[in-house]
């Protein structure tokens, strides 16, 4: 850089070059193209969800610096073929899992093996997961009947209706997973709630019929809920009112 250079800058302003990213930083820096002088500004991050390799996870990374903000846990994807994820290679292990959630003597444990059969959504496990909810410790009966709910298989239908004839003391988890299960299952628990709306005997049963049929959004429910407008009972007929409500805006699920 020549004097003249030098004192042009000292008694007139800066040429500034262009903003220009420095590599792995979020910061910007520009260049005077007499004296060499530098300014710089920081910039914010720019996230992107970018997969990491090899495991079933999802990392938010800054695409300047590199920085990571956030990790997400990802479903399998299963190749149909080998039963082998292709994101993280991993095998699955079905019949290990059902023996696990049929035999083992800790029901944290059956518990675990339902919530990991409802990831893998092998319809393999309906039967096995219906005998939990059934026959199981009321401690991971909630898992069985969200484990159903996720593999969606209409052969859960019943057995999660028969869970909404409620005996006290009231088990909330259980009621909750299980109309949240239905709710996942969708047409093929519409014509056996309307059933259960139209002749079940328990008033709180038949609240929930409705409730869920408001959820489904499915319009076979329409004409039934009308009917139970006319219920008996004012808790059935509020619910009625308000799953009709729901379908009227189309806010199914």
């Amino acid at each position: 850089m020549s004097i003249l250079q030098t004192i042009r800058c000292k008694f007139s302003k800066h040429q500034w070059g262009e903003w220009e990213f420095l590599v792995g930083l979020c910061k910007q820096q520009r260049i005077c193209a007499h004296c060499q002088a530098q300014e710089f500004r920081e910039q914010p991050h720019q996230w992107e969800w970018k997969d990491v390799e090899g495991v079933c996870e999802q990392q938010s990374v800054c695409v300047r610096c590199g920085q990571v903000r956030e990790t997400r846990q990802l479903p399998h994807t299963w190749d149909k073929g080998s039963r082998v994820c292709v994101r993280c290679k991993a095998k699955k292990k079905v019949e290990d899992l059902i023996n696990l959630l049929l035999m083992h003597n800790n029901a944290s444990e059956r518990g675990k093996a339902a919530l990991k059969l409802g990831e893998i959504g092998d319809v393999r496990a309906v039967e096995p997961l219906i005998k939990a909810l059934e026959d199981g410790d009321r401690k991971m009966l909630w898992q069985a009947a969200w484990a159903l709910g996720e593999i969606g298989d209409a052969r859960a239908v019943e057995p999660l209706i028969r869970v909404l004839k409620v005996q006290f003391p009231v088990d909330q988890e259980l009621l909750r997973e299980s109309v949240l299960a239905l709710v996942k299952i969708g047409a093929h628990a519409v014509e056996p709630l309307i059933i259960v709306l139209r002749e079940d005997a328990d008033v709180l049963t038949r609240s929930l019929a409705a409730q869920i049929l408001g959820q489904i959004g499915d319009t076979r429910a329409v004409e039934p809920l009308t009917e139970a407008l006319k219920d008996r009972e004012e808790h059935v007929r509020k619910a009625a009112e308000e799953a009709l409500f729901r379908l009227e805006l189309g806010e199914a699920h």
